[in-house]
């Protein structure tokens, strides 16, 4: 299992070096991990294990992306160097339900909740 997170990560590393948009690379990231799943699964519960693995990698690594690059943090870290009132959590929560709203962006619910899927199917299987 360790080897084959080397492999993703190495996969996920290799993926983003392109200069593409980001929609393409999560697609790419996907379609790749789950054929390298299926390549070192021997058997279905493994094919299967592999790739709810994968997926819950992928899972973290979209999570860790959303923060380090989110425009709130950005607009947060500025006002606090600014020395300017920081937006409430009410300001905070509206914000981030409008830019969900919209598809246009990186950050879209339909793109959260396509990764989320397998995730969520996993745990109600196995009751975790």
């Amino acid at each position: 299992m360790i080897i084959l997170l080397f492999i993703f990560l190495f996969l996920t590393f290799l993926i983003n070096q392109f200069s593409i948009i980001s929609r393409i690379k999560i697609f790419l990231n996907i379609l790749v991990g789950s054929y390298v799943s299926f390549l070192y699964g021997n058997n279905f519960l493994e094919i299967l294990d592999y790739i709810f693995f994968f997926f819950t990698y992928y899972f973290i690594v979209m999570n860790i992306y959303t923060t380090r690059y989110s425009s709130i943090r950005f607009l947060i870290l500025d006002k606090i160097i600014k020395k300017q009132k920081i937006p409430n959590e009410n300001w905070l929560f509206l914000n981030r339900k409008n830019r969900l709203q919209k598809n246009s962006s990186f950050m879209s619910k339909g793109l959260f909740e396509l990764i989320y899927l397998p995730i969520y199917i996993y745990k109600k299987i196995f009751k975790i």
